[in-house]
């Protein structure tokens, strides 16, 4: 049976046993009420015993989880129960590591129930210490990184509100601080960049010039792209669909799931340049298979991919960022050794050095560009909400409408205006 205790004015430990051990010690669980400020004493000497019956059932069940525990205890616990059940590999590879090399470390000995905004934000000001980083680079994490953290750190512990173990999440009290840094480095080609790019990358092995004109025209994830199949692709009325994508983690290694939202399942429009250069593809490819005979993956007749290793097997997950990054360097190279382009003329020829996920922005930026209407842009990119792509490319809808703002004055103000005499 639960025992009460009054611990303050307005506070009252519940007490209950839960028999024993292994090595033979008592199990106690407690929890800790407090009075709400707008009940009468009268009122809460009913409710108390009510709640303390309540947590006296959650006990036997099992299923009460108390302030006691450390975050590190907790967090073992939510990887099991909810994190290894509802999150993505790729997210939860990315939690786990994040947890490992940043949280446990610094705030894992805190008891759940001590936790307050001041741990989280003394712990988010340290990253942004000099010498902080496992890696070695003398210089703090980055703002994304920081934001990262608050956010792991905040789901962790939502949770733990809705398992009734806080009464709040801490992180919810706490603003992310940031450095004072400028960002000036480009995420995207702006219109004679993807020309140029699309031009220079001619000279690339056709897989490689597929790939590429697939996320700038049809503004497909790395993912989406490698998981697509000749299934997925109507060559004749020019159009691919996406219905699923390729992801990897170090324990699972490659493997095939499904979209990132609902939404990201679509059909696109494909253009007729990049419908030729498909043909031309997938050509070459038939002539790669007859090549390599029964070394060719069988299950490439049941799963045919546009984007393979030599053997016909799925094209491992990094492969397009590493020759994306060793493309652009190369090229940039090229132009700066190139003696017949002068000096002053050079920095028109180089290229940004650019993610690969650069060329999907590229492609949502110069769509915007072109006055397409954001919900068009949304839908091609696979956004679950408008909103998410206002948000995304604000920059590109600024430069827009600036662009539009230009269009109208220059049409209103023309030199040659009719000669409207005054009355």
């Amino acid at each position: 049976m639960a025992s009460i205790k009054k611990r303050g004015q307005n506070s009252w430990l519940v007490t209950v046993s839960n028999g024993y051990d292994s090595a033979g010690r008592k199990i106690i669980k407690t929890k800790t009420f407090k009075k709400p400020p707008e009940m009468t004493d009268k009122q809460w000497e009913k409710e108390l015993p009510k709640l303390a019956l309540e947590f006296e059932r959650q006990v036997e069940k099992g299923t009460v989880l108390d302030g006691n525990v450390t975050l590190k205890e907790f967090v073992d616990r939510w990887m099991k129960e909810y994190a290894e059940k509802q999150l993505e590999p790729k997210t939860l590879e990315s939690y786990k590591y994040e947890l490992d090399s940043k949280i446990i470390p610094a705030l894992g000995h805190v008891r759940l129930d001590k936790l307050t905004p001041v741990h989280i934000l003394s712990f988010l000001n340290n990253l942004l210490e000099d010498g902080v980083r496992q890696d070695g680079k003398q210089i703090p994490y980055s703002n994304r990184v920081i934001k990262y953290q608050h956010q792991i750190l905040s789901s962790i512990l939502q949770t733990a509100v809705y398992w009734q173990t806080l009464e709040s999440n801490p992180c919810s009290r706490v603003k992310c601080p940031k450095r004072d840094v400028v960002d000036n480095k480009q995420k995207f080609f702006d219109e004679n960049q993807a020309a140029i790019f699309l031009e220079a990358v001619k000279d690339e092995p056709l897989k490689w010039q597929v790939m590429v004109n697939l996320a700038l025209l049809a503004g497909l994830r790395k993912g989406e792209l490698l998981a697509l199949t000749w299934n997925d692709i109507n060559l004749e009325e020019g159009w691919l669909t996406v219905n699923k994508a390729i992801s990897a983690t170090k324990e699972l290694g490659t493997f095939v799931k499904s979209p990132k939202t609902e939404s990201s399942v679509r059909t696109l429009a494909m253009p007729k340049t990049l419908v030729a250069l498909l043909k031309k593809y997938k050509a070459w490819q038939n002539e790669q298979k007859l090549k390599c005979g029964n070394l060719w993956d069988k299950n490439w007749e049941t799963t045919p991919w546009l984007f393979t290793t030599w053997n016909g097997k799925v094209m491992n997950y990094y492969s397009p960022h590493g020759w994306f990054r060793k493309f652009i360097r190369r090229y940039n190279e090229k132009v700066r050794n190139d003696e017949s382009i002068p000096e002053n003329e050079k920095s028109s020829y180089l290229l940004p050095e650019i993610s690969f996920h650069g060329l999907r922005h590229t492609s949502a930026t110069l769509l915007i560009g072109e006055k397409v209407d954001i919900r068009t842009v949304s839908a091609r990119l696979g956004h679950n909400q408008v909103s998410t792509t206002l948000n995304i490319y604000a920059h590109s809808l600024k430069a827009a409408d600036r662009k539009a703002a230009d269009s109208l004055e220059n049409l209103l103000t023309k030199k040659n205006k009719p000669n409207i005499k005054q009355a």
